[in-house]
């Protein structure tokens, strides 16, 4: 599922626009969107409760549980032509720059998924004039420059990610948010015009979950912006020329069983006292005691 997000924006018509397309039918076309027979969101997590913790990658299935996607090519396709601004922000000599917020059912903030090595904030990407081109490509061939990674406030960087199989994320690893560099960002070239270069296959970094906040359905999505570099700013002050949304994965949803030890104990008439031992199957499954009687 996509969902698109449009700023509304005065439109300027300028002469040397990239005339990718116009009118109301352009509209009507998702900004993000992926390759054909892409269309199963994909499932991630321990899956079976106490399993280990690993990053998932967008494009690659593997990462994924098997048979939960599509046998399409997953790809976060940006359409430039579907952009309100287009005509404004992509122009020869432009420097375009992006954002990229991890969102969980939708809502922003530390909500258990995270940026995770081995994922760069120098965000690579591709131009192509087709859909079929973008999803017949092999490989990216340019970068936006080197960006940061932030919490949830934009303002505070994060520089080191969690790796590996650890399933707990601390506070200061936590990105969520990354951000092309004020003085980076990639800058529009005369074939990108001529060629009609409009649609970006853009590289969506490595995710993790941590499994003791997610392990319920949540959906995991991605808001991507493109940012117009020329007007300076990082972080809050940054200016989208347009934005969407793309759901990258579904968590998946497990039960809990318990255990306990010893299984049965004998009591004298007088009674006696004693301990159990409550052992879950997974640290993200909590137990209260509420008598001992």
């Amino acid at each position: 599922m996509v969902k698109v997000k449009k700023l509304l924006v005065l439109i300027t018509l300028v002469a040397g626009l990239l005339d990718f397309s116009t009118g109301a039918f352009a509209q009507l076309i998702p900004i993000c969107s992926s390759c054909p027979e892409a269309d199963l969101v994909g499932s991630v997590g321990p899956g079976e409760a106490g399993g280990s913790c690993s990053s998932f990658d967008y494009e690659t299935t593997s990462t994924y549980q098997a048979n939960s996607r599509g046998t399409g090519k997953y790809r976060a396709i940006f359409s430039v032509c579907n952009c309100a601004i287009a005509a404004t922000s992509f122009l020869e000599h432009h420097r375009i720059g992006v954002r990229m917020t991890i969102l969980v059912d939708g809502q922003t903030g530390e909500r258990g998924a995270y940026w995770s090595q081995p994922a760069s904030a120098n965000i690579q990407f591709g131009m192509y004039s087709t859909l079929a081109d973008t999803c017949a490509a092999t490989a990216y061939t340019r970068y936006f420059g080197p960006g940061k990674f932030y919490k949830s406030d934009q303002a505070t960087e994060v520089t080191s990610l969690i790796g590996g199989t650890t399933c707990a994320v601390p506070s200061g690893n936590r990105a969520v948010t990354l951000i092309t560099g004020v003085d980076a960002g990639y800058e529009i070239t005369a074939d990108d015009v001529l060629y009609k270069r409009s649609r970006l296959w853009i590289n969506i970094p490595e995710i993790r979950i941590d499994p003791a906040v997610l392990h319920n359905g949540e959906t995991i999505s991605v808001k991507i912006e493109t940012l117009n570099q020329a007007l300076g700013g990082i972080c809050l002050s940054c200016v989208a020329t347009c934005e969407c949304t793309i759901d990258v994965a579904k968590v998946a949803s497990y039960g809990c069983t318990y255990t306990i030890s010893p299984t049965s104990s004998l009591l004298s008439s007088s009674g006696n006292t004693g301990t159990v031992a409550v052992t879950p199957s997974s640290s993200t499954c909590s137990w209260t005691a509420v008598s001992n009687d």
